[in-house]
Formats: structure tokens, C-alpha cells, sequence
């Protein structure tokens, strides 16, 4: 079975045990985390992945580094990922089980870039326009970024909507220089 299949049907199960349980929000919530202080602690990915180091010792190990963090079913997930060593799968299944969730909850992540933070209005009338243009409800986190000068940069999924007064002015010498 090819990655790809693989990580969606792990994404699949992860997810469905989750609302089974009613517990799909937190366990979206805390898999994005994990998956990145997994990647970002290798002696914790040589444990995780060792064939020396029992079941047993990887969950003592997982329940006390991330505690009351991480969600028993998120906790027995990685555990199985161990087991059938698809750890590797990981960030891949992380992926697929964000993009399953927002397709179930009929939300979009939104990334909102300007020069200087956002006022509650303006944040309302984003997401206003995101509703408007996309019938989803925006997962909207605004960045902060003072290079882009002015204006708003939107990445909505995969679309980036770039209405920053940098770009603009890259635009502009670029017509400049041509002519």
C-alpha cells in the first residue's frame, strides 16, 4: 500500500475513533503539536522507533513527557504506530487527519499576514468574506509581518490573496523596469 492511501486510512480510523468518543476536536487540536515536538526531538523519535524498548516503556514514556496533554485515543494511536512501525507515516497522517477534520467541520484554515495587528472589526469582516466567497468557517491566526508593509495577505487552504503594499510595489518597479 502506498504512503499517501496508508496515511489517509490511518487519518480515517484516528479520526472516527475520535468522534466516536467524542473527542475529535482535541485530538485535532493536539496532533498538530505533537507531531511537531516529535520531529523536533530526535532522542524521543529513536525511543519511540526502537524495537528494544517495549510497548509498555514507549506509553510510560509518552504519558510523562506530554502528561494530561496528549489524549488516551491520540496516545494509543501513536502507540499502534510504533508497534506496526509507521512512525515514519507521521506527519503525512498528521496532514490528511487535519485536512479530514476541516472537511467535516466545514472549516478552512486561514492565514491573515499584515503589518500591524488586526482590530476585532477587522477580523470580523475577514471572516465575513470568508463565510461570503466560501461557504466555510474560518480557523483564522493572524501573523504579524512589518516587511509587507501595509495591506493584507490572505492564505485561505492552498489560494494565497496578496493585497500587500510591498507587493504592490515589487509590481510596480517591475512594470518600471520593463518599460
Amino acid at each position: 500500500m502506498n504512503k499517501a492511501i496508508k496515511s489517509r486510512h490511518y487519518a480515517e480510523v484516528l479520526l472516527q475513533l475520535a468522534e466516536r468518543e467524542h473527542a475529535g476536536q482535541a485530538v485535532y487540536e493536539q496532533f498538530g503539536p505533537f507531531v511537531s515536538t516529535y520531529r523536533q526531538i530526535s532522542i524521543l523519535r529513536a525511543i519511540l522507533i526502537s524495537m528494544q524498548v517495549t510497548s509498555g516503556q514507549k506509553q510510560q514514556l509518552l504519558e510523562g513527557v506530554f502528561g494530561e496533554k496528549l489524549h488516551p485515543i491520540l496516545l494509543a494511536f501513536v502507540l499502534q504506530l510504533a508497534q506496526r512501525r509507521d512512525l515514519k507515516l507521521l506527519r503525512l497522517i498528521a496532514s490528511k487527519a487535519e485536512q479530514l477534520y476541516r472537511e467535516q467541520q466545514n472549516s478552512v484554515k486561514v492565514v491573515a499576514t499584515s503589518s500591524s495587528e488586526l482590530s476585532e472589526s477587522q477580523l470580523k469582516h475577514i471572516t465575513k468574506q470568508i463565510v461570503d466567497v466560501y461557504g466555510k468557517q474560518p480557523e483564522l491566526v493572524t501573523v504579524v509581518d512589518p516587511e509587507i508593509i501595509g495591506g493584507l495577505r490572505l492564505r485561505v487552504g492552498n489560494v494565497v490573496i496578496d493585497g500587500s503594499l510591498a507587493t504592490r510595489l515589487g509590481q510596480i518597479k517591475k512594470k518600471l523596469i520593463q518599460s
